[in-house]
């Protein structure tokens, strides 16, 4: 198996690369070097649902743009199923008649599930919001919103203002991060069959059932015990967290929910506060803090909380541009750079000294 993981991984890497590299020269004019390290790059970030962008704004000026979006996805979707779960395709190829383990069908099903209904109930909540969905037409309207909904588990790119979200659309990638991928994949999260499993126990008990039965086979008492073991560290651990950053920080719950899950299960998506974050959880200066202007929602403030003195401020003393956005060919739009805040993908774990660097 590890053999094939070594071939499988570079060929799929290798595909996705010349399909991006292709595009980012034809269409938005790089040159070959360029192009060939952006795309090599987003290849391989993709697949190992890494995030890492070299864009100031991650994807957001690929939101509408098939060519980029679709391999960007594939990728995500290839790395986050699971090997097991494609050697176990490969075997069902070869031997049509082969029923699959129990694992890749609660995987891929899983998948394909929290696939169309995070793609639907994200399209709903943002389909009228100016500042994510609002301005794009019908088409961009779906693909980002499918974009969202499969960078979410856990790859961490983001095609939308994060900061800009509504707070539903903020509960519902709290859940498809927390469940993450496949096991024995390049996602996080609890993954999928972990989070499966409990619902098949609850299903059983009501029903009254003495075992638990899934896809009528039954489910043995070691699987059960470590899926809610794993379901109930997990969540102890993020509730824990969420509590102390409530008391350490002024942002509103479903920020800080937001920030922790994405931080448990490596995502790396951001709605900009991680530069408010007292380090190492202590020291935060909330008593002597500096009134800050309105922004709606961005900052993610509680109402009445002050702003940390050491958040970032324009030339002209606004508050910090949470997303700017780019072109290929007009560079940096305004007369600022953007905060490091803005950025929504890793390596959000930023400071005011932190530069910020025009890919």
């Amino acid at each position: 198996m590890l053999l094939g993981v070594v071939r499988f991984t570079p060929a799929v890497e290798l595909v996705m690369a010349l399909v991006l590299i292709v595009r980012l020269r034809v269409a938005y004019h790089s040159d070959w070097g360029a192009a060939v390290y952006s795309g090599v790059f987003h290849a391989i970030s993709a697949f190992n649902n890494a995030g890492f962008g070299l864009l100031p704004d991650s994807a957001v000026q690929w939101a509408e743009d098939p060519w980029m979006s679709v391999p960007l996805m594939l990728s995500v979707m290839i790395g986050g199923l699971g090997f097991p779960v494609w050697w176990e395709l490969l075997r069902h190829w070869r031997r049509p008649y082969a029923r699959w383990t129990v694992h890749a069908t609660i995987t891929i099903w899983g998948s394909v599930v929290l696939w169309v209904a995070g793609t639907v109930l994200f399209a709903a909540f943002e389909w009228d919001n100016k500042s994510t969905l609002g301005p794009m037409g019908t088409g961009g309207k779906i693909l980002a919103a499918t974009f969202q909904s499969v960078v979410a588990r856990t790859a961490g790119f983001n095609s939308v203002d994060i900061g800009a979200l509504r707070r539903e659309s903020l509960l519902l990638l709290d859940g498809l991060m927390f469940i993450g991928g496949g096991s024995a994949g390049t996602a996080g999260g609890v993954k999928v069959a972990t989070f499966a499993i409990p619902g098949f126990v609850i299903w059983a008990e009501l029903r009254g059932e003495p075992t638990v039965r899934v896809l009528n086979r039954r489910l043995s008492p070691a699987n059960m015990r470590q899926a809610l073991t794993v379901a109930l560290l997990a969540t102890g651990m993020v509730v824990a967290a969420t509590g102390a950053l409530m008391v350490l920080t002024p942002f509103r719950l479903d920020v800080v929910l937001f920030e922790v899950i994405s931080a448990f299960a490596t995502v790396g998506m951001s709605t900009g506060i991680t530069c408010g974050h007292p380090r190492c959880g202590a020291g935060h200066p909330r008593r002597h803090d500096v009134p800050r202007p309105h922004r709606a929602d961005h900052a993610g403030r509680r109402p009445g909380a002050a702003q940390p003195t050491s958040t970032l401020r324009g030339p002209g003393g606004e508050g910090p541009r949470w997303l700017g956005t780019t072109s290929p060919s007009s560079g940096w739009a305004g007369s600022a750079r953007p905060s490091p805040c803005a950025r929504s993908r890793r390596g959000d774990a930023c400071s005011a000294s932190t530069p910020t660097r025009p890919w």
